[in-house]
């Protein structure tokens, strides 16, 4: 039996701890947006085995974890708390406001995306097996894209989780995510955006 952790909590502990941690106050956190993550986390089964024992910085440890779970923390503006927010499709894409120059968008600063051809189509997460204590890897493959441009390749290291299952679908999530075609840009808006 493998004991995993919920990555909500182990996020909590980060931001609160006072001894290594961020040494906020649990009433600095949005308690209600970590405790909908961990539950979402706990139905999608979604445990990991990590520990933070120093080797990194908090900082570097705290993004491992965002990276684990695809999710974000901020701060919230209209709380001032600090908040978390999985990043899933549980939304509607029509209800969603669009922005062009003629009602927000003053220019695009930053756009740094590169062709969809070189993207990746095949995602390896490798991942550390506790009961068996030997590295493991899960792979992901986009058939249609390899018989078009051969195996593009990419690693991804997940070191906390435990299972294939679960690297499996995390290879599948980042395959997919490589695959939609999302672009990163930083954009600068008007008070109207």
């Amino acid at each position: 039996q493998i004991h995993a952790m919920n990555p909500a909590h182990i996020l909590v502990e980060c931001a609160t701890n006072k001894s290594w941690g961020g040494k906020k106050e649990i009433t600095d956190l949005d308690l209600d947006s970590y405790k909908q993550a961990a539950d979402r986390l706990f139905d999608e089964g979604f445990g990991i085995c990590i520990r933070y024992n120093r080797q990194s910085s908090i900082k570097q440890f705290i993004q491992q974890i965002v990276d684990h779970i695809g999710t974000v923390q901020y701060d919230n503006v209209e709380t001032g708390k600090h908040a978390l927010r999985l990043i899933r499709q549980d939304y509607n894409p029509d209800s969603l406001p669009t922005y062009h120059y003629d009602n927000g968008i003053l220019r695009v600063q930053d756009d740094d995306n590169a062709a969809t051809d070189n993207a990746a189509n095949q995602i390896i997460v490798k991942f550390f097996d506790p009961v068996a204590k030997k590295e493991e890897q899960a792979i992901a493959n986009n058939i249609a894209a390899i018989q078009m441009h051969g195996v593009i390749s990419k690693t991804v290291e997940y070191r906390g989780v435990p299972t294939f299952d679960l690297a499996a679908r995390l290879a599948q999530r980042d395959l997919e995510m490589t695959a939609s075609g999302l672009m990163r840009l930083k954009i600068v808006f008007d008070m109207r955006g």
